[in-house]
């Protein structure tokens, strides 16, 4: 069965933390409105490097010594302070921050996501919100509540809801469920982390897109898989950490969450087609602590029957 979706809304501006990506030569991939309000310089396609001179002989001493995290006191004219994390080939810079962005400031943003994102009134906050989670430090929920859910009813919910409020994909989703995924086939997930992942993964795939964007749904009784898939644009870099442009964030975000949540996730890269794989498991194991008391989600959530309806409905 398939059905077609047409194009997200994006995100508006009002993310609370001064964000940047750039790659190991120093060149900005992405910075959020609030690293360019602090900063001028600090938009895509400059140099940190050049900003901030003492930025690299830091970063490779780091690197040396097996350091991660990287923390600068007055680097350059209008930053108070720069923290930079290393990750693989790419650098993670936020400026004017005293530290990264710490785990309580992700955890409200994920549970206020959690309550408003159903609600079309709040679009605009929901977007916020997204912007906020893509530029926290980090992506471990400790207030999530972890439980099987009927796999058809969350994608649904989704393209429903979710998915209009949080990224603009750039093309026409296209959401091809198998065989395999039944009425009764389940995922053991918080409804907020599956949404935010395959939202993530979408818009890092849109990017790199040319033409329809594909979310493959299978089934395997352990797990529930999600593939995102399309044909690879032309003029895209040849497989390195930089692929997705400026939804390089994007993936490193739905990478940190995967991980956080007990998931699993891939991608592949050929000359023809870009895709990203999500395993999620189904039921029974997941961390152990995930199993954390978690708050109680207000969240909207159709029944197994209604999400087949709609199926049906739109075939």
């Amino acid at each position: 069965m398939t059905i077609s979706f047409g194009r997200g809304a994006g995100f508006g501006p009002g993310a609370p933390a001064p964000f940047v990506v750039a790659d190991s030569d120093g060149n900005i991939i992405y910075a959020n409105d609030a690293a360019h309000e602090i900063c001028a310089a600090l938009i895509s396609g400059e140099n940190v490097f050049s900003i901030f001179p003492t930025l690299q002989f830091e970063c490779r001493a780091a690197r040396a010594e097996g350091r991660r995290v990287v923390r600068l006191r007055f680097p350059g004219e209008a930053i108070d302070t720069l923290t930079a994390e290393l990750c693989g080939g790419l650098l993670r810079l936020y400026p004017n921050a005293q530290t990264i962005p710490a785990g309580p400031i992700y955890e409200e943003a994920a549970r206020e996501f959690a309550l408003t994102y159903p609600d079309p009134k709040n679009e605009a906050r929901t977007r916020e919100l997204y912007e906020t989670l893509v530029s926290s430090g980090s992506a471990f929920l400790r207030s999530r509540a972890v439980s099987e859910h009927a796999f058809i009813m969350l994608l649904t919910g989704f393209f429903d809801s979710a998915l209009p409020r949080m990224r603009n994909i750039g093309h026409r989703l296209v959401l091809t469920v198998d065989k395999t995924v039944t009425d009764e086939s389940t995922v053991n997930t918080d409804i907020y982390s599956f949404h935010l992942m395959l939202s993530a993964v979408c818009a890092a795939v849109g990017y790199a897109a040319e033409g329809d964007v594909t979310v493959r749904a299978s089934h395997t009784v352990t797990d529930a898989v999600l593939t995102v898939s399309a044909a690879r644009r032309k003029g895209l870099p040849d497989g390195d950490e930089t692929f997705f442009g400026p939804h390089t964030p994007d993936i490193m975000f739905a990478g940190s969450l995967a991980h956080a949540s007990g998931c699993e996730l891939s991608k592949s890269i050929t000359e023809s087609e870009v895709s990203v794989t999500l395993t999620i498991p189904a039921s029974g194991y997941y961390p152990e602590w995930l199993k954390q008391p978690a708050a109680e989600l207000l969240v909207a959530a159709e029944s197994a029957e209604a999400a087949a309806e709609l199926i049906s409905s739109a075939e």
